[in-house]
């Protein structure tokens, strides 16, 4: 929003997105590729493509050579990338619409956001500085209950499992 994109009415929606798929930042596509490269399944922006679309972008019986170290690729393997993704796709609508542009306001450089491939480097750096700086964390602790699921019931299965001889361990990435 700081930097004037249009994000209003964006929700993240995890039914969308998953760990172990592929984004092809140069068509605006979310890929689910088998362990051989075919191309099984595929979205454009938040929109399933048909079997035939997908046979078009990708063909029907070649491989596709997704190498990772190349910037067209991003591998969603962790679940800060999952929201990455979901954001990504979002605003691919978005972009194909036309809304991305006529939309935004000051800052935004439409320049910098013309191609799939420019919109995903955007995302990615509006999203890491905001994990950075923590302005997302800072939002989330301000409204907690938006955002946490409290199990009344969470901390006295803990004291059970403790009084039971159970060795527990609280593991975060905070």
């Amino acid at each position: 929003r700081a930097k004037g994109f249009p994000v209003s009415g964006l929700k993240f929606k995890p039914e969308l997105v998953c760990r172990g798929l592929i984004i092809d930042t140069e068509r605006g596509n979310l890929l689910k590729v088998d362990r051989f490269g075919y191309v099984r399944r595929a979205m454009h922006g938040t929109r399933m493509l048909s079997r035939a679309e997908t046979y078009e972008e990708y063909g029907r019986s070649s491989t596709v050579d997704v190498d990772l170290r190349s910037d067209r690729w991003s591998f969603l393997n962790t679940l800060f990338s999952v929201s990455e993704g979901c954001l990504y796709m979002q605003l691919v609508d978005r972009l194909d619409s036309g809304a991305l542009i006529a939309d935004s306001v000051p800052p935004f450089d439409p320049g910098r956001c013309s191609s799939y491939s420019q919109l995903f480097r955007a995302v990615q750096r509006a999203l890491f500085r905001a994990h950075v700086q923590s302005t997302l964390k800072s939002e989330v602790m301000q409204h907690i209950e938006r955002f946490v699921n409290f199990d009344p019931e969470a901390s006295q299965a803990l004291l059970e499992q403790r009084r039971a001889g159970k060795k527990l361990a609280l593991i975060t990435n905070s």
